[in-house]
């Protein structure tokens, strides 16, 4: 079992690095141009070893990275792919990432640190990580976007640290994630009730949900018309904690943080 960490410094040099036990064994160079004594020539006659280090003068193009991708993926049978983004203009690592599933390559972790500015991007990028283990993404910088795919995802972890543009049926879709935490939401109580009616009759594999909201929320307001529900009075000012059981006996607790953001967790 080898790690292969690919790096995006820059638009002057980035790398491929293969580490086993935490130790780097081998390094694949990418260079943004040729010296003016190169010549264009096949990636595979560029590649020289020194010190241990497997070093390839290639401009840095999407070609090249999908490339060596596929050499590595021969050599040692790449089981899973991860990337972190940050960068501005995340077009290069897009295109990388659509590559890797083309080629029928897991995704693991998934960490977009920008946030997205176009739908077409955000559409691109929840579909191609819609086999991810780990998502998280800063944010969509839209009020108002239609994703109807949530229900594929099947994720330990999803994190969306902006996500105003979420709606109840969007959230409902993610029960088959573990983990969830959406922020910025600006849905209010009724939509909530919605989420929660929806979990009692399937909570599919949902063990947490956290939603950090952008406006005042009154939970007690979110509990109506709930069969099956326990109740314990908050004190010194405390929201109360709440306890339903779903249709097929699986027990919820619902809390409300002072940071308006409201938990839903599987009790066990």
């Amino acid at each position: 079992m080898h790690f292969i960490r690919i790096f995006f410094y820059d638009a002057s040099i980035s790398y491929f690095q293969i580490l086993h036990d935490n130790l780097p064994i081998l390094r694949i160079h990418i260079y943004d141009q040729f010296s003016q004594k190169k010549r264009a020539i096949s990636w595979k006659q560029a590649i020289r070893l020194v010190d241990g280090t497997m070093v390839c003068a290639w401009k840095r193009e999407v070609q090249d990275f999908q490339e060596i991708l596929d050499f590595l993926n021969e050599i040692f049978r790449i089981e899973k792919v991860s990337f972190t983004v940050d960068s501005e203009d995340p077009h290069f690592a897009m295109l990388l990432m659509e590559h890797v599933v083309s080629k029928n390559l897991k995704i693991g972790r998934v960490d977009w640190q920008e946030l997205i500015r176009t739908r077409e991007m955000a559409e691109r990028l929840l579909t191609v990580s819609k086999g991810a283990t780990d998502l998280k993404i800063k944010g969509l910088q839209f009020l108002f976007f239609c994703f109807d795919h949530f229900n594929l995802f099947r994720m330990d972890q999803l994190r969306i640290e902006e996500a105003a543009w979420i709606t109840a049926e969007q959230v409902v879709a993610l029960r088959n994630c573990k983990r969830v935490s959406l922020g910025d939401i600006w849905f209010g109580e009724e939509s909530i009730n919605k989420i929660l009616l929806e979990y009692m009759k399937n909570p599919g594999q949902l063990q947490e949900l956290r939603m950090c909201f952008n406006c005042v929320i009154r939970i007690k307001r979110a509990m109506t018309g709930l069969n099956n529900l326990e109740v314990v009075e908050g004190d010194d000012g405390s929201e109360s904690k709440y306890w339903l059981i779903t249709d097929n006996g699986i027990r919820f607790s619902v809390t409300k943080e002072r940071s308006a953001t409201v938990v839903i967790k599987r009790e066990t």
